[in-house]
């Protein structure tokens, strides 16, 4: 055993940061929505930033997700169902 996390364990806490992001700031029973990222800020364009980071960090995390899963798939090699 080498100790180390693989790629399974990483698809599953970037899956469940990302999953905890949406829900947090989107959708219907979301807790922090756009706008109040928006609204705090004395300045309408400090606050459009913020919510651009928002979106920044989703996208990063989508794509980290992706990738992982992505990795995760070819990492297990082909299956027995494949013959």
């Amino acid at each position: 055993m080498t100790e180390r996390v693989g790629v399974g364990y990483w698809s599953i806490v970037l899956g469940g940061i990302l999953f905890a992001v949406v829900v947090t700031h989107f959708g219907p029973w979301a807790t922090e929505p756009p706008q109040d990222v928006i609204e705090p800020y004395e300045s309408v364009y400090l606050g459009y930033a913020a919510f651009g980071w928002l979106l920044g960090l989703v996208i990063s995390l989508v794509t980290a997700t992706t990738y992982s899963v992505y990795r995760w798939i070819v990492a297990r090699g082909p299956s027995s169902f494949d013959t």
